[in-house]
C-alpha cells in the first residue's frame, strides 16, 4: 500500500488479480486498476514525475505507472540476472541520489535502478531493450531478504532478513 499525497491517492497492490487498485484518499472510492505483472507486491512512487514502480514477484520484473495517466508505460525486466532477479517483492526510492533498489528474497539479491536515466528517457517502452540501462547492477546481500527502508537523512537502506532476524544496513 502506498500514499501518493500530491495526486491524493492510495496504491494498492492485489496480488490475486495481477492489478494495482488506485483509490481516491477523500472519498475512499477506487477510481482505477490497472493490471501489471505477475504478483505485484511492493510499491514505490516518485512524487517529481508520478511514476509508480511496482514489483512482481510472479514476472521477475518491475511495472512503471504514470501516475497522472494510471497506465503502465513500460516494465523493468530482470532477464540480465537470469538466476538472481526471481521474485522481486519489494522497492524503495532514494530520491536524493536518483536510485531505486529492489530486493529478491528467493535469490538473496538487491538490485540498484538508475531513476535519473529513467527521468530523462521519458520513454519507458524502451526498457525491455534497455533494461541494462535501468538497472546498475545486482548485489548479493543476505539471507532472505523480506523487507527494506530507506533512511532520506542519512542514505542508508535497512534490509530485515526473514531467516536469521537480523537487519542489514546498507551505506550505497
Amino acid at each position: 500500500i502506498l500514499v501518493d499525497n500530491k495526486q491524493n491517492v492510495i496504491y494498492l497492490t492485489d496480488t490475486d488479480s495481477n492489478s494495482v487498485s488506485v483509490i481516491n484518499a477523500t472519498t475512499k472510492e477506487v477510481i482505477e486498476n490497472i493490471k501489471v505483472g505477475n504478483g505485484p507486491t511492493g510499491i514505490a512512487v516518485d512524487p517529481s514525475n508520478h511514476l509508480v514502480y511496482v514489483t512482481n514477484t510472479g514476472s521477475n520484473s518491475t511495472s512503471v505507472i504514470n501516475g497522472t495517466t494510471k497506465e503502465v508505460i513500460g516494465y523493468l525486466p530482470l532477464v540480465k540476472y537470469p538466476h538472481q532477479g526471481k521474485g522481486p517483492t519489494a522497492i524503495v526510492l532514494d530520491l536524493y541520489s536518483q536510485k531505486g533498489y529492489i530486493i529478491a528474497p528467493s535469490t538473496n539479491n538487491m538490485f540498484i535502478l538508475d531513476l535519473k536515466e529513467i527521468k530523462q528517457t521519458g520513454n519507458a517502452s524502451n526498457f525491455i531493450n534497455n533494461h541494462e540501462t535501468y538497472i546498475i547492477k545486482a548485489i548479493t546481500i543476505l539471507d532472505n531478504p523480506h523487507n527494506i527502508v530507506l533512511n532520506s537523512k542519512n542514505g542508508k537502506i535497512y534490509v530485515t532478513s526473514k531467516d536469521n532476524n537480523l537487519i542489514n544496513i546498507i551505506q550505497p
